[in-house]
C-alpha cells in the first residue's frame, strides 16, 4: 500500500500484487502477526471506502508506527474492503466456478496484505 494515494478494492489490490490469497493449510500468515480490520463506508452516499483525507489508507500505510510495532516485524492485515471480492459479479463468478474459501465452504476466497 506504500506509495498509493487511494485505497484499492479487492480486484485491483490483487492485480497490483498487494495481496496473498489464503490457502487451506497454508503456513502464511502466522496468526500471531495478523490483524483483522473492518471498515465503515464513508461519504454522503455511504458508498465510499475512505474519507477525503484518506485516513484509512494513511493508517494502513503507517500501521507499524500506529501500533508501536517494530518496523522489522512481518505483519499481515485482513482488511474487509480489499481482502474479499467487492463486486457482486466477481463474487458470483467465483461461486459458480466452485471456488472455495480457506474453510472449504463455497464462499469466495479471501486474501491478506503483507504490511512490510
Amino acid at each position: 500500500l506504500k506509495g498509493l494515494d487511494y485505497l484499492p478494492d479487492h480486484e485491483e489490490a490483487l492485480r497490483l500484487g498487494l495481496l496473498q490469497v489464503l490457502k487451506k493449510g497454508g503456513q502464511v500468515p502466522n496468526s500471531a502477526s495478523s490483524y483483522f480490520i473492518a471498515h465503515n463506508w464513508e461519504g454522503a452516499d455511504g458508498e465510499t471506502a475512505d474519507n477525503k483525507e484518506g485516513t484509512k489508507l494513511l493508517f494502513l500505510q503507517n500501521f507499524h508506527a500506529n501500533l508501536a510495532i517494530s518496523a522489522s516485524r512481518e505483519i499481515w492485515v485482513w482488511f474487509d474492503f480489499f481482502s474479499i471480492p467487492s463486486h457482486p459479479g466477481r463474487r458470483q463468478r467465483l461461486l459458480s466456478t466452485g471456488a472455495t474459501s480457506t474453510s472449504g465452504s463455497s464462499a469466495p476466497s479471501s486474501a491478506v496484505a503483507n504490511m512490510q
